[in-house]
């Protein structure tokens, strides 16, 4: 699940993970959210048991940690602005910003107008979750083949693959998906603990080790007019403008 942006309309999109079956919601206000994804995830997805999105602040408050909890749902989050994080959601976006790029040069229209075509063109060879719930009988080991391939393919893809450790109080500057030369290219972060791939900040903020600065000798060097010491946007999207040529 992700808040994703297109041509400044927001829309709260979601896909099943095994049956690749994609929704999206339009997000007129930021205060109808809450009652948006209730009722997503009961009507759509009225068997998730497990969630993933980004740290986004809209998805780690305490109305939607409530939720999740009143509906039994395992809520996991991985790091903003990385495309392996949260992979299938942000290929679910290109997927879908392709096909809307194709209908709006065909048809003439806005990008509002054919995202949901788009959406319905996507779903067409797609079950519904629900649908698959009742045969499951019919698919007993998919799980488990599902989660034996991506354990192969992510330890063959990251065996030469390192990550730098930092230290707990360590000052990093984590690079912005900067949309025009304006905004600052860095966010200023003190490290509260190290993992694997990511760390978290003071602030409570997952960030991919991917998306900090690498070379430290550079870091006293950065021009200041580049740096953005804080900044709480409750909605960390997937921006997108749509090439209507």
């Amino acid at each position: 699940m992700d808040i994703f942006e297109i041509d400044g309309t927001m829309y709260l999109s979601c896909i099943d993970r095994y049956s690749k079956y994609a929704y999206m919601r339009k997000l007129n206000d930021k205060r109808e959210f809450y009652k948006i994804l209730e009722e997503v995830l009961i009507q759509i997805f009225p068997f998730c048991n497990k969630l993933m999105t980004d740290n986004e602040t809209i998805f780690n408050s305490i109305a939607a940690k409530a939720l999740f909890q009143q509906l039994y749902i395992e809520h996991s989050m991985t790091a903003a602005n990385h495309s392996t994080s949260n992979a299938q959601v942000e290929r679910l976006h290109l997927t879908i910003l392709e096909i809307t790029r194709i209908r709006i040069k065909q048809n003439k229209s806005a990008a509002t107008e054919e995202l949901f075509n788009a959406i319905k063109e996507y779903n067409r060879t797609r079950r519904k979750p629900i649908e698959l719930f009742f045969e499951r009988s019919k698919t007993k080991g998919i799980k488990e083949l599902i989660e034996n391939k991506q354990e192969y393919m992510l330890s063959y893809h990251n065996k030469k693959r390192t990550q730098k450790e930092y230290k707990t109080g360590q000052t990093v500057y984590v690079k912005q998906n900067r949309r025009n030369k304006t905004n600052p290219r860095y966010l200023k972060k003190t490290v509260q603990e190290n993992y694997e791939d990511t760390i978290l900040t003071t602030e409570g903020k997952i960030v991919h080790k991917d998306n900090l600065r690498n070379n430290d000798e550079d870091n006293a060097n950065i021009n200041p007019s580049n740096i953005l010491s804080s900044g709480n946007n409750p909605f960390t999207r997937s921006q997108v403008r749509v090439n209507r040529d």
